[in-house]
């Protein structure tokens, strides 16, 4: 082939590579432009102009301001526990592994940009009866070496060190996940613990009541039809036990698994349910530049940015070097000492014609690259709305604890009043086991509304970004 087709040749597919890159690379660079505005780290484009949502313009500057999210609850037992989790639980650990493996293909996609030397020997030993034998040694040292021009395996590079950084991230966000999750469920334990404390105090009550109508039966006022009524809620009271305890129980197996467990280990619960500090809650700025799963989601379209860079450019030349060195002789003490053969060569290949595979696989990585950025998209407006969620939630919650706290002291009450009315036969036993239903009802509702609220304030603190 003469040198001058050799130049149309290369001018011709220049020209379609430049084509190439007006109408691929430019859109790319464009997202990535987008993507780059919507980062944390760059506090640009459209976050500088996002206006708090509503729920949030009643609760800034509320709140504590917090730098971890175990600094929600300060119980020993609990930090314990928490520790425990971190290090024993199976799928955080599968998380940490994963980074171990990010992290060695990180390494190996930048040993890709560095030459490849191997050696070879060789020992060879030969002859026959009438001329004898001897032996043959060979070894040579052989060199490659790809130059990347045009930063293809740059970026093949940039695009393993960005996934690590998003894995690393992963592991943030999975430590925090987790640590909420044994949180809650420490405080539910904590709760349900409570909720049977209640249903007995509730069982002991009713059998309180059964004395009381057997007195009043012995002094001829009542009859026992009083006692079967009295009976028949004992009855579903201890029934509501049964299936009280069983709920613990298999809470209390869900929280092993978490802790890395076997499931019939005992864990010691709160008397009573501790306090949980109300986070701050940042602007949405600030939010955003905390949250580890917006940062691996950024960090993930930058590596799928960096992969449609290197895929377009395959479409351009390769260019490598090969060199080699060997020698052979009798001895091995013989080899290299005199004029070892050696070879240097230099070598470009060019895609011509593929049918148009490798354009097609570059386009797919840029719509892979366009998926990266609306995962990210949607993951903001879920941090976002989770945030406001979490916000309305702590308004509503503590007002509807206040709301049972009053029903409680109402109905405990009217359970004295309808106590002292029945002792002196002014009041039916019905009204009597109605007042002792809504006492145990409201602080059962109480209860369980200060959980809810607790584990409430835990899941904003997720939400706002607070990690370990």
């Amino acid at each position: 082939m003469s040198p001058l087709l050799v130049s149309n040749l290369s001018g011709s597919m220049k020209l379609s590579v430049v084509l190439h890159f007006k109408r691929c690379i430019i859109p790319v660079l464009l997202l990535s432009l987008t993507a780059c505005s919507l980062a944390p780290a760059k506090q640009a484009g459209e976050l500088e102009n996002m206006e708090a949502p509503a729920a949030w313009e009643h609760a800034l500057g509320e709140g504590v301001a917090l730098e971890s999210l175990t600094d929600l609850i300060a119980d020993g037992q609990l930090q314990s526990l928490l520790q425990e989790a971190m290090q024993a639980n199976p799928d955080l650990r599968q998380t940490a592994l994963r980074l171990r493996e990010s992290g060695l293909t990180l390494k190996a996609q930048n040993a890709s940009q560095l030459p490849e030397v191997s050696a070879s020997a060789k020992g060879e030993r030969s002859g026959s009866e009438e001329a004898g034998s001897h032996n043959a040694y060979t070894a040579g040292l052989n060199l490659s070496w790809e130059l990347d021009i045009w930063g293809r395996l740059s970026d093949q590079s940039d695009a393993a060190g960005e996934d690590y950084i998003a894995v690393e991230e992963d592991l943030n966000a999975a430590k925090a996940s987790l640590a909420a999750q044994v949180m809650q469920t420490w405080i539910a334990l904590s709760a349900d613990q409570s909720r049977l404390d209640i249903q007995q105090a509730r069982i002991d009550s009713l059998q309180l009541t059964e004395t009381t109508i057997l007195e009043r039966f012995q002094s001829g006022l009542g009859d026992l039809a009083d006692l079967d009524a009295a009976r028949l809620s004992t009855a579903n009271a201890k029934a509501q036990l049964e299936q009280l305890q069983q709920t613990f129980h298999d809470r209390l197996r869900t929280l092993n698994v978490l802790l890395g467990r076997l499931p019939q280990a005992e864990i010691l619960t709160a008397e009573i349910l501790p306090d949980v500090a109300l986070p701050h809650a940042n602007t949405p700025l600030q939010v955003i530049g905390a949250r580890p799963d917006l940062k691996a989601a950024y960090r993930r379209i930058r590596a799928e940015d960096a992969r449609t860079n290197a895929a377009y450019k395959n479409l351009l030349p390769g260019f490598s070097l090969s060199a080699s060195l060997s020698d052979s002789g009798e001895r091995v003490s013989d080899l290299f000492r005199q004029s070892p053969a050696w070879s240097l060569l230099g070598s470009m290949t060019a895609p011509l014609f593929n049918g148009g595979k490798i354009k097609a696989n570059a386009d797919t990585q840029a719509s892979v690259a366009e998926r990266a950025w609306w995962s990210y998209r949607e993951t903001l407006l879920n941090a976002l709305n989770e945030v406001e969620s979490g916000l309305e939630s702590e308004r509503r919650l503590s007002a509807q604890q206040v709301h049972y706290q009053s029903a409680r002291e109402h109905a405990e009450s009217s359970l004295n009043h309808y106590q002292e009315l029945y002792s002196q036969g002014l009041a039916d036993i019905t009204d009597l086991l109605q007042a002792q239903r809504s006492l145990f009802d409201a602080q059962t509702q109480l209860l369980e509304t200060r959980r809810d609220h607790m584990s409430n304030r835990i899941t904003l603190g997720l939400a706002l970004g607070l990690t370990l």
